[in-house]
């Protein structure tokens, strides 16, 4: 009797490992855009689209220290080679990105290319 039971649990935990996985992010692509950070926002623009700029490793914190140290300013407006992943509203279990959820998509950074 706890065969069949056993056996029905495996297969549903097979079945529901296999639907969380095809929500993966497609493969990192290099990207040329323009980033813009400043005290409220940080977006990648790229292919006339307008981004949430997500940086969840913190791969541009040393640059964008870097960059406001330069300018002497707290906005960075900048064009940039990006390396990273879109996702969609869908993809974030259908919540939008940044303040609000004010953005459909996002580009989650892997490194700057």
């Amino acid at each position: 009797m706890k065969t069949p039971i056993l056996a029905f649990l495996l297969l549903l935990t097979a079945c529901h490992t296999a639907s969380a996985h095809a929500d993966v992010p497609n493969l990192a692509v290099d990207m040329n855009g323009t980033v813009q950070i400043s005290f409220e926002q940080a977006e990648f623009s790229y292919q006339g689209q307008t981004y949430y700029l997500d940086d969840e490793r913190g791969v541009l914190n040393e640059w964008i220290k870097q960059q406001r140290a330069a300018r002497k300013a707290f906005f960075i407006k900048q064009n940039v080679c990006l390396n990273g992943t879109i996702r969609t509203r869908a993809q974030n279990n259908p919540h939008g990105f940044g303040a609000l959820g004010r953005y459909e998509r996002a580009v989650v950074v892997r490194k700057m290319c």
